[in-house]
């Protein structure tokens, strides 16, 4: 009976792999045909990525970027529906960017996709500092805590958040950012206090307004204000 069952046992198990097998062919190709239809172009300050391949393949997919291409530093952009084929970012200086595409299969641990590169508007054709003075704000600090003021174009804004970590460095961010506060108000100013008063803090601002790309400025550092 034990050797019965042991058969059996081996069987369901050669079943199961065989079930899999082309299961996993059929992912491996859907990231592959995703991957070879993934591309991105650049006017300016804008970054036009498309894609051809059908997402709805995907339990999700996410979309992502960075300005290093590393992997252990990536901002996340937007959630994409099934039907998406494009999307329009806006970038807020001339430097080169990283795009990837994180998706998640039905069955089976999500993946990246990428990255592909957004060459640098090398001709200076992006208003850069326009957008930063559109979207002006500071940050001041005394002993125990930060003031952050904003003063932004009257719209609706799906959010406007505010992001505080202990370095300045694009990881410091994205492994230990701390989001402090969200609104959708356009003029406003906060006072966030310190966890360790003794300790050095850098914000991040990141801005939503409906209908259009997510705008990250920053990092600033929280500074004493210089006497006047």
């Amino acid at each position: 009976m034990a050797s019965l069952a042991g058969l059996l046992a081996v069987l369901a198990c050669t079943s199961c792999s065989k079930h899999k097998e082309p299961e996993n062919q059929a992912q491996a190709a859907a990231k592959r045909q995703t991957q070879e239809s993934f591309s991105a172009t650049r006017n300016g300050a804008v970054v036009h990525l498309e894609w051809t391949y059908d997402l709805s393949v995907y339990k999700s997919t996410e979309l992502y970027r960075n300005a290093t291409g590393q992997a252990d530093a990536r901002d996340r952009l937007a959630t994409l529906k099934p039907g998406d084929k494009h999307y329009k970012d806006t970038l807020i200086e001339a430097r080169a960017y990283y795009y990837w595409l994180k998706v998640t299969p039905p069955d089976g641990p999500e993946d990246y996709i990428g990255p592909i590169r957004a060459k640098p508007d090398e001709k200076g054709a992006g208003n850069y500092p326009e957008i930063a003075r559109r979207y002006s704000w500071s940050v001041f600090r005394d002993e125990k805590t930060a003031t952050i003021s904003w003063d932004f174009p009257e719209a609706k804004y799906d959010y406007i958040k505010i992001i505080r970590a202990g370095s300045p460095d694009p990881l410091g961010f994205h492994n230990r950012g701390v989001e402090v506060y969200s609104t959708m108000e356009w003029k406003d100013n906060i006072v966030d206090t310190f966890p360790d008063p003794d300790s050095d803090y850098w914000y991040r601002i990141e801005i939503k307004v409906s209908g259009e790309p997510v705008i990250r400025q920053g990092p600033l550092g929280a500074d004493f204000k210089k006497p006047e």
